[in-house]
C-alpha cells in the first residue's frame, strides 16, 4: 500500500500526473496496451462526477502498472491496475498520509484507487470498475 501512496504523491508533486492527457477512453486503452502488453478496462466515471484526465505507466513494487488519473472538482484520484496472480482478494480500505486507499482484485487484476476524497466516494470508482469489467468495456 505504501508503494501506491508514494506513486500517487509523486504524480502530484512532480507534475507527472499523466504521460498521455486524454479524456477519451478509446485513446487511453490502446496507449496503455502498447506499453504494458495488456489493455486494462478503463471505467467511465462521468456519471459519478469523475472526469478522465489521462494515464501513465508507473511502477509499484518494481513492476510497471497502469495509472489512470481522474479529477473530481479539485481532487485527483489515481486508479492503479496491475496483472494479478489469479487470486481474488477482498476489498481493503485504509488511510495513509491523509489519503484514502482502496485495494481489491477482480478478474485477474490487482486494483488500487488512491485519493484525498472520503472512502465512500472512492467506492464509486470501485463500483464503476466492477460494472465496466462486467460489461467488458
Amino acid at each position: 500500500m505504501s508503494d501506491v501512496v508514494s506513486a500517487h504523491m509523486r504524480s502530484l508533486e512532480a507534475n507527472r500526473l499523466t504521460d498521455l492527457q486524454s479524456d477519451d477512453r478509446s485513446v487511453v486503452k490502446p496507449w496503455l496496451g502498447l506499453r504494458l502488453g495488456v489493455t486494462p478496462p478503463i471505467p467511465d466515471l462521468s456519471a459519478q462526477g469523475f472526469t478522465l484526465v489521462g494515464s501513465r505507466v508507473d511502477y509499484v513494487l518494481g513492476k510497471p502498472v497502469a495509472a489512470i488519473a481522474y479529477r473530481r472538482n479539485d481532487h485527483i484520484v489515481n486508479l492503479f491496475i496491475a496483472q494479478g496472480d489469479g487470486a481474488e482478494r477482498d476489498t481493503r480500505i485504509r488511510s495513509m498520509q491523509g489519503l484514502n486507499v482502496e485495494l481489491w482484485s477482480q478478474g485477474g487484476l490487482n486494483l488500487c484507487v488512491v485519493g484525498d476524497l472520503p472512502s465512500d466516494q472512492l467506492q464509486a470508482v470501485h463500483d464503476a470498475f466492477a460494472a465496466s469489467a462486467a460489461a467488458n468495456t
